[in-house]
């Protein structure tokens, strides 16, 4: 019987996506002045390929079997040139292919099971490659966007390097040792270029604590301590679900935060919109979100281990 209601509520859980997904594969994006996400303030967004990858690498990549992950994924797929590159928009000319993007992308089409592990290898050493007079990883792959370094995207370019499973090298300890300073320093409390709050980093190096402990479980005691600093101090829903996510990776509970983000649930099961990017240029204003992102963040930080 518990089995049974478990599985009625993952297919209650995944309705929500199945009824604003396109026929192409993707879902709707809005852009507004600040995180304060109401109607009244949204514009749409161009079309654009990212909020799929997180629809599937937070939610649907442990349902291969599913139809909606198989359009995801054969949208996603779609969207990867020759190169093994991602941009972030459908349509190129609006930014270049970034490393972000493409590191995300590839995770979770890995993880899916819809691309093979060489094809994380190829891309892990050409982003490797992408780098700066220090050896960091860029996030833009055009020169006239070099100088576009992210925190938030090392610790996602990390994880993909770390899933290749591809030999340590003197590249890929300068990426460690950027992020390790970023944490250590505090300044992730600022939040990045592209991503504005604390949470997202914390998120992302949880995630790598609990997939590749013997590689990042250094961290492990850092990120916990900070964590607990962060509890109720937002209620934001993708604040508040990566934290129960990011504690619950680490082996903790959060029931602060959980029960604050119970609350935000409404009677359809929908949380409402929030955010997870900005534009990093200074001279362009605009958050990305949509309800579409916070369902995916919340559902699983919700979701039964």
């Amino acid at each position: 019987m518990e089995d049974m209601f478990k599985k009625g509520q993952e297919q209650l859980n995944i309705n929500i996506f199945e009824k604003t997904i396109t026929p192409e594969g993707s879902f709707p994006c809005f852009t507004y002045p600040n995180r304060e996400t109401t109607a009244h303030n949204s514009e749409s967004a161009p079309k654009e390929v990212v909020s799929s990858a997180i629809v599937l690498g937070t939610v649907l990549y442990k349902h291969p079997e599913l139809e909606i992950t198989r359009k995801i994924c054969a949208y996603l797929k779609q969207h990867l040139d020759k190169d093994l590159n991602v941009t972030f928009f459908e349509n190129s000319e609006l930014l270049p292919p970034d490393t972000d993007s493409a590191a995300y992308v590839l995770c979770a089409l890995y993880k899916a099971k819809a691309i093979e592990k060489g094809v994380l290898v190829e891309a892990s050493r050409k982003i490797l490659s992408n780098t700066n007079a220090e050896g960091i990883v860029e996030v833009f792959l055009k020169s006239s966007y070099k100088k576009s370094v992210d925190p938030v995207a090392l610790a996602n370019i990390l994880y993909l390097i770390s899933l290749s499973e591809i030999e340590p090298n003197e590249q890929k300890t300068l990426q460690e040792k950027a992020v390790e300073e970023h944490l250590l320093s505090g300044k992730y409390l600022e939040g990045s270029r592209y991503y504005f709050a604390p949470e997202f980093f914390l998120y992302f190096l949880s995630r790598l604590i609990h997939d590749f402990p013997n590689e990042y479980g250094r961290w492990k005691n850092q990120v916990v301590a900070d964590l607990t600093k962060r509890i109720g101090t937002t209620k934001y829903p993708i604040d508040l679900a990566m934290r129960v996510t990011s504690m619950k990776l680490l082996g903790l509970d959060n029931p602060a935060d959980k029960d604050s983000l119970t609350h935000l649930k409404d009677e359809s099961g929908d949380f409402p919109s929030d955010c997870v990017y900005k534009y990093g240029d200074k001279r362009s204003h605009g958050y990305f979100g949509s309800k579409i992102l916070s369902n995916a963040f919340c559902l699983e930080a919700l979701a039964t281990k």
